[in-house]
């Protein structure tokens, strides 16, 4: 197939082209007093990989939710396979084949994967489902997707790469041509996004549709056959992925230079100090073993964590701030060793930890944004168990995250 160059593509109004599966025509958005999009036009061609890419705000989830039928748009029109469409629900969507696989996953931790990929499709006679057919469809599910989950695993006990593949697996059980991706590799290490990457890349080849939602410009352009540029809630352009650049890219972005966007690293100096450092830290009987900086290189600020990698960064950097006390090794801030009984003393000693799911470890997301501001001085606003309005106000005020 001969790609079209970045100058020829364009969105015809009077026309819908065979191959473009979703037409946004004119989509404008509004949240409050927020213009999300402001009169936007994309056109997505079916069986390739579009890139939404913009910085913070700039309008690319929602454009992606508004594919996806999470959003309705305040004025324009979206035609999915050449008629104007117009939902009000995600459901609305999946009828058309079109899914979203958001950044907070949405699976059931409790149940397994099997019972994940099929929920709500598990068909049967009369309401049940018989386990042994559901296991037969999903193994010729996992052989024609090529992804491989233990359909036996508890959804809950699964790394996030591990979750995603759930998701996918669970789009293709619905049948779904259009899968809209935010945010996929967020959450992931180099490794696992490498390998999102490639099942991506196999999707696009069996013919399904990939809306990526993402800030990471090297995977787009690793990733993607278009990429459609956005800023302020506005159309900057769509071209082919092959005639962009990282520095293209971020002047599109920006409005102004990668260079000046985002200056030179200052890197620290050898013979600085070192903040934190960690000699063989164990907590509990069979707990991994955790060392920085790398005893094989000098000890300066500079040094990396050794202990970072694969499936045990995140439990090795829980283990920094509790919430048992060590097993063994020895654990020192600013030269002196110091013994973290639990979180709150971590805190105190003024260390924080931004877990890998905000949904479910780092947010109480029925709380207000003070309250989640405010969780970790509860002690210091409040007097006998009741927070005093005053002291919790100043505190807020001085948090620049509770703006």
């Amino acid at each position: 197939m001969n790609h079209p160059t970045s100058e020829q593509i364009s969105l015809d109004r009077s026309t819908t082209p065979r191959d473009d599966v979703i037409i946004a025509r004119g989509i404008s958005k509004r949240f409050g007093g927020v213009l999300a999009l402001d009169s936007v036009d994309v056109s997505v061609q079916r069986g390739h990989v579009h890139a939404l890419v913009g910085e913070n705000g700039a309008g690319k989830s929602t454009l992606g939710k508004l594919m996806a039928g999470v959003h309705s748009p305040d004025g324009g029109a979206l035609l999915v396979d050449g008629r104007e469409v117009r939902y009000s629900a995600p459901r609305d969507a999946l009828h058309d084949g079109i899914t979203l696989i958001a950044r907070e996953l949405a699976l059931v931790p409790e149940r397994t994967v099997l019972e994940n990929v099929f929920l709500g499709v598990e068909g049967g006679t009369a309401g049940f489902a018989s386990r042994k057919d559901l296991r037969e469809r999903y193994e010729e599910l996992s052989e024609r997707s090529g992804l491989s989950v233990d359909p036996r695993a508890r959804v809950g006990s699964l790394r996030v790469a591990a979750q995603q593949k759930v998701e996918i697996l669970r789009a293709l059980a619905r049948g779904s041509k259009v899968i809209v991706m935010d945010e996929p590799t967020a959450a992931l290490t180099r490794d696992e996004a490498g390998q999102l990457l490639q099942i991506i890349d196999q999707l696009r080849r069996q013919g399904t549709t990939i809306i990526y939602v993402s800030h990471f410009l090297h995977e787009v352009l690793d990733i993607a056959d278009r990429t459609t540029i956005l800023k302020d809630g506005r159309l900057v352009r769509t071209t082919m992925a092959m005639d962009e650049t990282p520095d293209t890219l971020v002047q599109a972005m920006l409005g102004r230079a990668a260079s000046v966007a985002f200056p030179e690293r200052q890197r620290p100096k050898p013979d600085a100090p070192v903040v934190l450092a960690v000699d063989n830290l164990q907590r509990g009987p069979a707990g991994h073993r955790c060392q920085f900086p790398n005893p094989c290189r000098p000890k300066s600020s500079a040094s990396p964590v050794s202990c970072r990698f694969g499936t045990l960064r995140t439990r090795s950097a829980a283990n920094l701030l509790g919430p048992t006390v060590p097993q063994a090794g020895k654990m020192f801030l600013h030269g002196q060793e110091v013994r973290f009984r639990s979180p709150r003393a971590a805190v105190r000693a003024g260390i924080a930890m931004l877990p890998e799911s905000r949904k479910d470890q780092g947010l109480v997301v029925g709380a207000t944004v003070r309250d989640n501001v405010l969780m970790a001085h509860r002690p210091t606003v409040s007097r006998w168990g009741i927070i005093q309005p005053s002291e919790s106000q100043r505190r807020c005020r001085n948090e620049p995250c509770a703006t």
